[in-house]
């Protein structure tokens, strides 16, 4: 639950997109307003790319001003796809990870609740709302559509730069009228995290 979490909000690649270019485009403005969340898919690769992607189960919304995001989303997981995301098989109604421990859905239950989430017909609904800045390239990659895009979090949460304490969380995004898509690779800090896939309706 809280993975999907640790993936959308800031994975700390310490880069900055490139606000140079042509901005006639106006990209901000194509992206203010709200979005429903189609989709959410992880993917082992580094591109988002095959079909290993893992749906992360998610639906809520993202609001765009023109310089922040407020992310209202819930995630919603049955204990097969916690057992798939671990790397672990399914036995009866048991989970067994990776490393043989069995999860049993009483386990799975405790666990979701510790961690805040909420058991809705065996499967763990985990909900949360965050707000940050972010930053959109004017600069459009050839023949793709994607331009650059990152999501700003600031350690103190007051919404300025705190003792240098300001994680970016970088990827592209491509923008349409009603669809837009969100892709953010993996850092260079988790190599092995793998790429995020959103997709964004309205």
């Amino acid at each position: 639950m809280k993975k999907f979490v640790l993936f959308i909000i800031p994975l700390l690649l310490l880069v900055s997109c490139d606000d140079d270019g042509d901005s006639h485009n106006e990209p901000h403005e194509m992206l203010v307003g709200t979005w429903n969340v189609a989709s959410a898919t992880q993917f082992s690769n580094s591109d988002c790319t095959g079909g290993d992607g893992i749906d992360l189960g998610a639906s809520g919304t993202f609001t765009y001003t023109e310089s922040s995001l407020t992310m209202d989303v819930s995630i919603t997981q049955s204990l097969e796809a916690y057992c798939t995301e671990r790397d672990g098989q399914m036995d009866g109604g048991n989970c067994i990870k990776e490393d043989g421990q069995v999860v049993t859905p009483d386990d799975y239950a405790t666990e979701c609740t510790s961690d805040g989430g909420q058991m809705v017909d065996g499967n763990c609904v985990s909900s949360f709302q965050e707000s940050y800045d972010y930053m959109l390239s004017s600069y459009i990659a050839d023949g793709s559509g994607e331009r650059g895009y990152c999501e700003i979090e600031y350690d103190d949460a007051s919404g300025h730069d705190a003792d240098g304490g300001t994680h970016y969380h970088c990827g592209t995004a491509n923008i349409d009228e009603n669809r837009t898509t969100l892709i953010f690779p993996p850092t260079e800090e988790d190599e092995d995290s793998g790429c995020l896939y959103i997709e964004l309706t309205r």
